[in-house]
């Protein structure tokens, strides 16, 4: 049975679109994960759990059991826990890894662990440590040829649903 992870903000949580709404910033695609509207306003954000609390949710309709969440979050597993459970989610692990960490590392001892994820350098990290991923779209992420990328969550292939 494959253990299914998903990765939060970018994913099920439309953090780009937040940055932009909450902050005031220019509205136009993130083509880089680091873009500097990101990364020049970090520092406003990173410890606003009004900001956390309120990210938009986005792909409620997940077609599958999810075993965990991981993310790398700079909020504890707890603040995520709050945001999941008020947006419907359904409950499970949440696991927040550290800046800089990686998710590769943390599933690939977690048997048959498959992770979601809109973050290239997760995707080649967990590719690395052998550990399946699929790429969830974005604009800052078309730069990886892969074809384990994904459009919309029920892309997953069935055939890894069956238990």
């Amino acid at each position: 049975m494959d253990n299914y992870w998903m990765d939060i903000d970018g994913v099920i949580a439309d953090f780009c679109a937040h940055v932009i709404n909450y902050l005031g910033l220019p509205d136009h695609p993130f083509t880089e994960w680091n873009d500097n509207r990101i990364r020049d306003n970090w520092h406003l954000i990173a410890d606003d759990l009004v900001f956390w609390q309120t990210i938009p949710a986005m792909n409620r309709d997940i077609p599958f059991e999810i075993t965990g969440y991981i993310t790398s979050r700079p909020i504890s597993s707890e603040e995520s826990v709050k945001w999941l459970s008020a947006n419907g989610f359904p409950k499970a692990e949440v696991i927040t890894i550290p800046p800089m960490g990686s998710k590769g590392e943390v599933l690939r001892d977690k048997h048959n662990a498959v992770l979601i994820d809109d973050g290239g350098h997760n995707y080649e990290d967990c590719v690395k440590h052998g550990v399946r991923c699929y790429l969830f779209d974005t604009p800052y992420n078309r730069h990886i040829y892969t074809d384990m990328r994904i459009y919309n969550l029920s892309e997953i292939p069935l055939s890894l649903h069956i238990n």
